[in-house]
């Protein structure tokens, strides 16, 4: 980035502070309004999601990520809004780990539509 003044590189370094800033608020330290805090699942592919604002009912997206270092589930609410939970795999027991990854896996919405 030799080719930009520097007001131009402090103007980007201030947007990628503020980048951080939010992130980490939302998935690290949770404090965001919109910062999913709580998941229980009721039925095979819906859940109760807790936000800070607001709590309501919501289905699995296909859109989840598994890998064995991390899950990151994306919420679908009615209106469509997406939520993220980002779980690391030493933040849970292992073996409720191992369950949550079944269930992403096999999750209705993997499933081939009839």
């Amino acid at each position: 980035m030799p080719a930009l003044p520097w007001w131009g590189k402090g103007f980007l370094l201030v947007l990628i502070v503020m980048s951080l800033r939010y992130y980490w608020r939302l998935h690290i330290s949770r404090v965001a309004p919109n910062a999913v805090q709580e998941v229980r699942f009721y039925q095979v592919d819906n859940a109760l999601v807790r936000t800070a604002s607001a709590g309501f009912f919501a289905r699995l997206d296909d859109s989840s990520f598994l890998h064995p270092w991390v899950c990151v589930l994306n919420w679908r609410t009615l209106n469509g809004k997406l939520y993220s939970l980002i779980v690391m795999s030493d933040s849970v027991p292992p073996d409720v780990l191992r369950q949550l990854r079944v269930r992403v896996k096999f999750s209705p919405a993997d499933m081939p539509k009839k």
